[in-house]
């Protein structure tokens, strides 16, 4: 039996064409993902192509010591924070690593500034440099480092990425604690202070009393060092006020702090401050 319609001809069960044909679906464009060549780390994308449409997915490995600074696309928009969707272009990923920064120091962040938090301890082998074994009220705090303002300068000139504070910042330090935590206590180790002034350190910058210090002329009788330990702790810093006062000291007294005079001659411990958090 034959069988006609419009466009197809039955003919012993079977169907045969004529006329015009359904017109196949165009084959998808495939676009490509290019990775250039990074340092200090590894990335991989999946899948490496697609059609518009297709969700990659960026995989970032930084070396030791390193880690994600920044991703960025030619082609794509960044979804996710390590995705795109291919869109009618081919796509370049661009990844960066960065250094992992590791403080030198034992740190408090107060007032939106970091602060070593210990006392500095560092010998360049210079001039104007004084280690010392301090002991306040039976409380051993171990070896202490003294410094003139020169070598005060020198050394946090030395240390990358920090400096010794401004007056202005001391300032902002202590502007930055409120009355209930009992201002300058709350920056005093709770122990070693004479007079029971010993402080609550509640903020983790732990002043202890290692006092401040002057130095007899060299060649004097055993070339000792004079100072107080028990009753203040004392630091450079590095601009003056406007009463011409350079160090700054916690007292044992009270919950004061004192803008001192400086003293070319003293020896001081000395903290720094970063220079970006």
């Amino acid at each position: 039996m034959i069988i006609f319609n419009s466009n197809v001809l039955k003919f012993g069960g079977f169907w045969l064409g004529f006329g015009s044909s359904p017109t196949p679906p165009p084959t998808p464009t495939i676009y490509h993902i290019t990775v250039p060549t990074v340092q200090h780390g590894t990335v991989s994308v999946n899948p490496t192509e697609g059609p518009t449409g297709t969700l990659v997915t960026i995989s970032t490995v930084p070396d030791t010591g390193y880690e994600l600074d920044t991703i960025s696309l030619t082609g794509a928009e960044l979804i996710n924070g390590n995705q795109f969707y291919i869109v009618d272009s081919d796509v370049t990923v661009n990844v960066t690593y960065k250094i992992i920064e590791v403080d030198p120091f034992n740190t408090a962040t107060i007032g939106g500034l970091k602060w070593s938090s210990e006392n500095i301890s560092i010998n360049d082998g210079g001039s104007g440099i004084r280690a010392i074994n301090v002991t306040a009220n039976g409380v051993n705090f171990g070896t202490q480092y003294f410094y003139n303002l020169e070598a005060a300068q020198r050394i946090a000139n030395s240390v990358d990425g920090w400096h010794l504070p401004t007056i202005d910042e001391w300032r902002s330090l202590y502007s930055n604690t409120s009355d209930a935590l009992g201002k300058a206590n709350a920056f005093k180790s709770v122990s070693g202070w004479n007079n029971n002034g010993n402080g609550t350190n509640a903020l983790g910058f732990n002043v202890i009393p290692a006092g401040w210090a002057t130095m007899p002329p060299a060649g004097s009788p055993s070339d000792s060092m004079h100072f107080m330990v028990g009753e203040h702790g004392q630091f450079w810093s590095s601009t003056l006020s406007s009463s011409g006062a350079q160090a700054i000291t916690f007292n044992t007294s009270d919950t004061v702090l004192w803008e001192s005079d400086e003293y070319r001659n003293t020896f001081m411990t000395i903290r720094l401050v970063k220079d970006h958090n």
